[in-house]
């Protein structure tokens, strides 16, 4: 975790990492800003993190429907809802965030600076990252689609 926000050169690399370029890396760089980190009223993740859950519980479903997830299309709804569901929870959005290293990127205040990040700390910069490049993708479903699916496997 950083003290401090990442250089240009370190949100080079997570672009690279995403497979996606920032029209508008102020929104990469809120996305990386955990609430704990306050520096002059700037804003948080948590906004971006809200709207990246929302586009990744539409990212999981498309998944899901397409049969991404080895699925037979008689699939119940209910088993359907399941797989959506733990494609989303902490540890595994967590798993996601540390595979682009946002634990190395996530900012933080100075109470948080000498713990590990938590796996919901490390899901809310995923889901962050994903708002940011739906809004800077002027909300393309592939943009994120294709992030979801290199760091997902599929």
């Amino acid at each position: 975790m950083l003290y401090a926000p990442p250089s240009d050169g370190q949100l080079a690399q997570l672009e690279a990492a995403l497979g996606y370029q920032f029209a508008d890396r102020r929104l990469l760089h809120e996305a990386l800003l955990h609430p704990s980190y306050f520096q002059g009223g700037q804003p948080n993740n948590y906004r971006l993190a809200w709207l990246g859950d929302a586009v990744l519980t539409m990212v999981a479903s498309s998944e899901l429907f397409e049969e991404r997830g080895g699925l037979p299309t008689h699939t119940p709804k209910g088993e359907l809802h399941s797989r959506r569901e733990r494609a989303k929870t902490n540890a595994a959005c967590a798993s996601f965030a540390l595979e682009l290293s946002l634990d190395e990127l996530l900012v933080v205040g100075r109470a948080y600076f000498s713990q590990a990040p938590s796996d919901r700390m490390l899901a809310e910069a995923f889901e962050a990252v994903l708002g940011a490049v739906w809004e800077d993708s002027h909300h393309s479903f592939d943009a994120v689609s294709a992030i979801y699916q290199r760091v997902a496997g599929h």
